[in-house]
């Protein structure tokens, strides 16, 4: 058997380097938005009925600008270092590995490059909120999701079947009926991925005309996303009890 780290190309690697380097750019663009709008920044943000019992809640300057890029630094810090403590884990408990590093890479490069556009939504729209230009951090965080739609409706049909690691966890060969119910969520994902694309798209254009509404069709995209890939799983379902 080969060893899980090796490709047909030579070594595999473990290391989600896009999804550090797009982590990367996203910190440091919101460290340029704090830069820009520091000025215009109260020192302390009161919000209205934020707090306890419906009191109103103060958050410092400082902390409003240091929320969201110690969050993404956290988030990526559990997403790297979650592979090596799941192999240790394993190990010690003769459980089965169902993840392979090299499907670990890809799932973290994934799971960075979609978290990172979130937060730095999040960063610009509570910066615009606090400066006082609201208008701005809507159609940022409207603009931001309609693209993460559009990134995971282009991620659906890549999304590989389940390796050796996962089909042994699974114990697939065992469970034909699982193995083919595996397989129909994948063909779902195919079939929704051109869906999601055309809803993110649209919802993109929309962010500067109304981002109320474009925020609402990135919410149909994702609801979109689970209909189509339901529909084909349970026509799956339903031919296997025929059969």
């Amino acid at each position: 058997m080969r060893d899980e780290t090796m490709t047909a190309n030579g070594p595999a690697r473990t290391v989600p380097v896009r999804g550090l380097t797009v982590a990367a750019l996203g910190l440091v663009a919101m460290a340029a938005l704090s830069v820009y709008v520091w000025g215009r920044l109260p020192w302390v943000l009161t919000l209205e009925g934020g707090g306890k019992d419906g009191a109103d809640a103060s958050v410092p300057k400082l902390v409003l600008v240091a929320l969201f890029p110690l969050l993404l630094l956290g988030i990526g810090a559990a997403l790297v270092l979650a592979q090596p403590v799941r192999e240790r884990v394993a190990r010690a408990t003769s459980v089965p590995l169902w993840r392979t590093r090299e499907t670990d890479r890809r799932s973290v490069d994934i799971a960075l490059s979609i978290l990172t556009l979130v937060i730095v939504a999040l960063h610009a729209f509570f910066l615009s909120y606090a400066s006082g230009d609201q208008r701005t951090g809507r159609v940022v965080m409207a603009a931001v999701l309609a693209l993460v739609a559009v990134v995971i409706g282009n991620g659906l049909p890549k999304v590989p079947v389940p390796d050796a690691a996962q089909s042994d966890a699974l114990r697939l060969d065992e469970r034909p009926g699982l193995d083919r119910l595996v397989m129909a969520a994948r063909r779902g994902q195919r079939r929704a991925g051109p869906v999601v694309v055309v809803l993110g798209l649209v919802a993109l254009v929309l962010a500067f005309v109304d981002p109320t509404v474009s925020l609402g069709t990135s919410v149909l995209a994702v609801v979109a996303m689970g209909v189509v890939a339901g529909v084909v799983v349970l026509r799956s379902a339903i031919r296997s009890t025929r059969t």
